[in-house]
């Protein structure tokens, strides 16, 4: 190709960028992320840097949970991370357990605000990005990583891989139809443990926060955690009635261990950015618990952010 030539394609492609950037810009959030997704696999794209409120996030960019809504916002779940970080201001820089860490879009902010950290992710790859994420954005605080499946067993489980969504990696149980297709996703297996054997819950610092979103493990965590998550000041507990019982498990177990150690809670979705509603009592929040787990015909879910004490809400 002549450089002249090469000058005019040039000229051309730098007149035409403007409007595409304008075209994209306009486009429904769902077709900008079918567009970045085809384009990612097409260009064999494995990882990718993000921008937003919290720093620079290295992430999955097939990942349609935490990253997704990070490239698309510019941040993560504002209205819960502004209450944690509101939270341990008022009562001080404890210690927050995060079950289910994934990159480190909750970690990473905790963390900079001086609250020691132990987190649990069971994918190599997330878990790969997590230690890079914690690294670069808080060299300094005090932030323990464990490439673990938190279950009720000791020893390994079976993990299927997603291939459609990097954030739905989870323990696998059974292998019949599922709602997302599981039943064709690729396994290998992972290191389990059970929380209570690896938490020292009397050598930690006060208040603790504890996060649990295991993809439908929930269940199992509280049955190999019941010491720990028990002894929670403040809970994050997702309740999607689906996964845990593709988990071989009942959400009747989730709602009795609310029942059993908490006294009021919040329920939401973060992702929607939505304010917090108001604090329920226990009975009026298991009330609507119930009431969802029976008429739920879908993988929708709810968050819980719940309290111990009401000194804590």
């Amino acid at each position: 190709m002549r450089p002249t030539l090469r000058l005019l394609l040039q000229r051309i492609w730098h007149a035409m960028e403007p409007a595409g950037d304008w075209a994209i810009r306009r486009m429904p959030t769902s077709m900008k992320l079918i567009m970045f997704r085809a384009l990612v696999k097409t260009l064999r794209v494995r990882t990718v840097a993000v921008d937003g409120s919290y720093g620079q996030f290295q992430g999955n960019p097939l990942d349609l949970g935490v990253l997704s809504e990070y490239m698309l916002t510019g941040t993560y779940s504002p209205e819960l991370m502004k209450f944690l970080l509101n939270w341990f201001r008022r009562f001080g820089p404890g210690t927050m357990i995060d079950v289910g860490a994934n990159i480190g879009l909750t970690t990473v902010p905790i963390a900079m605000a001086g609250v020691d950290c132990i987190c649990f992710e069971p994918d190599i790859n997330n878990f790969k990005l997590l230690q890079a994420n914690t690294e670069r954005l808080c060299p300094g605080a005090s932030v323990k990583l464990f490439n673990l499946a938190i279950f009720d067993t000791e020893g390994e489980v079976s993990f299927e891989i997603s291939d459609w969504n990097h954030g739905d990696h989870r323990v696998r149980v059974v292998d019949t139809d599922g709602a997302f297709g599981e039943q064709h996703r690729a396994v290998t297996t992972v290191a389990a443990r059970r929380l209570d054997s690896v938490v020292d819950i009397q050598n930690i610092r006060r208040p603790l926060f504890v996060k649990i979103d295991t993809q439908g493990g929930e269940a199992h965590v509280l049955k190999g955690g019941d010491t720990v998550v028990s002894s929670a000041d403040l809970l994050s507990l997702e309740f999607c009635p689906y996964l845990v019982r593709r988990m071989g498990q009942h959400e009747s177990l989730l709602i009795d261990f609310v029942e059993r150690h908490f006294v009021a809670g919040y329920i939401g979705n973060w992702h929607v950015h939505s304010e917090n509603d108001r604090l329920l009592g226990i009975d009026e929040l298991v009330r609507v618990l119930r009431d969802f787990s029976r008429s739920v015909n879908s993988t929708e879910h709810l968050d819980l952010l719940l309290v111990r004490d009401r000194a804590h809400a």
